[in-house]
Order: structure tokens, then sequence, then C-alpha cells
């Protein structure tokens, strides 16, 4: 057996390759931008940026941490981190 793949695979594989990588980046290229939107709704275009949601969650960051421990419950063990 040859250790060497055909062109025709070789091309497959990077177009296949490339299809995953974009369809796993293209979300977040879409998303992360409307981190920057000052509206309350998520809406394109973005007229004005700001950091409102950063700083929302800088004055409200203690509803967002996980609790400091764990119930010693069995059935609670799982949703533990």
């Amino acid at each position: 057996m040859s250790s060497r793949s055909s062109p025709g695979l070789l091309a497959v594989q990077i177009v296949f390759g490339s299809a995953v990588v974009f369809f796993l980046l293209a979300p977040i290229v879409v998303i992360l931008p409307l981190a920057f939107n000052s509206s309350v709704f998520l809406n394109y275009p973005i007229e004005t940026f700001s950091s409102r949601w950063f700083n929302e969650l800088q004055t409200n960051a203690s509803r967002f941490t996980l609790p400091d421990t764990c119930p010693n419950s069995r059935s609670e063990i799982y949703f533990c981190m």
C-alpha cells in the first residue's frame, strides 16, 4: 500500500476541513460585535458602539459567579463544577 493520498482525496479533505472551520468560526465572528452594541436588542447594523454590557457584567458580577461549595447529595454531584 502506498502512504500517499490521491490528489482528489487531498482536495476533498481540504475542502471539508475548511468548511468545518468556517462553520465553527462564522457564528463567533457574527455574534462577537453584538457584545459592543448599546441597544437592548441584538440587531444589525450596529448604530452605536459601547461597553454597556461589559459594565453591566462588572457591576453585577455577584449574580454571575458559581457557588463556592457543592452539595453532598449524590443526585446533584453531576451539576457541581
